[in-house]
């Protein structure tokens, strides 16, 4: 549907009438799942990747029905992607990067291990450090 808006925006700028009397409303939810999954569909994206944009989407208060639609995963790996983000920092995944042959588990490993043995401060300095 937003690929034939932004056709109607190029071939007939003239119309007298907008793409949303055309098409119906676009809500918010609509919006996010339909760019995201164009955007999925470019770039082969990480698994840290898309927990970080899972991330941004939880935070901007979208439920978990958008969140999961829009990166194309199941409640629980929603989930887990959740939880990654909320145990380890954002500086930390940053500094790691999108970790292409990383997969779900280990990274859910990671973020255990930054949550029980408390490895935080010891991550951060260390990606700050040269030997990074």
């Amino acid at each position: 549907m937003a690929d034939t808006r932004s056709l109607l925006a190029i071939v007939a700028p003239g119309l007298q009438r907008s793409s949303a009397d055309l098409f119906g409303p676009w809500s918010r939810s609509s919006t996010i799942a339909t760019t995201s999954l164009r955007r999925a569909a470019r770039a082969d994206l990480s698994f840290v990747e898309r927990t970080v944009f899972a991330d941004k989407l939880d935070t901007l208060d979208f439920d978990r029905e958008t969140i999961m639609s829009a990166i194309s995963a199941d409640k629980t790996t929603v989930s887990k992607m959740l939880s990654v983000t909320k145990r380890i920092p954002a500086e930390g995944l940053s500094a790691i990067g999108a970790a292409k042959t990383t997969r779900r588990d280990r990274w859910h490993d990671l973020s255990i291990k930054f949550e029980t043995e408390n490895i935080t401060a010891r991550a951060i300095e260390f990606t700050r450090s040269a030997a990074f």
